[in-house]
């Protein structure tokens, strides 16, 4: 219910996202975000009901998902060799990626992503 002094300041009823690609509470909308600045589909994230939300600060596997996704594409690194996946707070990052200085500054972006609990680093490096 919007109050009376909600309903005379337009601005406070403006939902603000936490990212610039959406984020905040909607995973779904930021995945689409990122499939469009990368160009391709991304897989569909794990399921809300897995895990709740006191596990991991509130936030669902798709939300973490989405967050992490929009952030990497915003970041130009080249992902379609790259799996992500969320369960549980937990993101899994898997696949080969180009060169060490990449895949530091991959882990580094995911880290400063909310709600996750642990990074499972599966990343290879590509044959030089």
């Amino acid at each position: 219910m919007i109050s009376q002094r909600d309903r005379s300041n337009p601005a406070r009823n403006s939902p603000q996202p936490a990212h610039p690609l959406g984020g905040g509470h909607d995973g779904e909308a930021a995945i689409r975000k990122a499939e469009a600045l990368l160009g391709a589909p991304v897989d569909e994230p794990a399921s809300d009901d897995q895990m709740s939300a006191e596990d991991s600060g509130n936030r669902s596997d798709g939300e973490i998902r989405g967050d992490v996704l929009s952030r990497v594409a915003e970041s130009g690194i080249d992902i379609t060799a790259l799996q992500f996946r969320v369960r549980n707070g937990i993101v899994t990052l898997e696949g080969v990626i180009d060169s060490e200085p990449e895949k530091s500054r991959l882990l580094d972006i995911v880290r400063g992503c909310a709600g996750i609990q642990v990074i499972k680093n599966l990343l290879k490096l590509a044959p030089a």
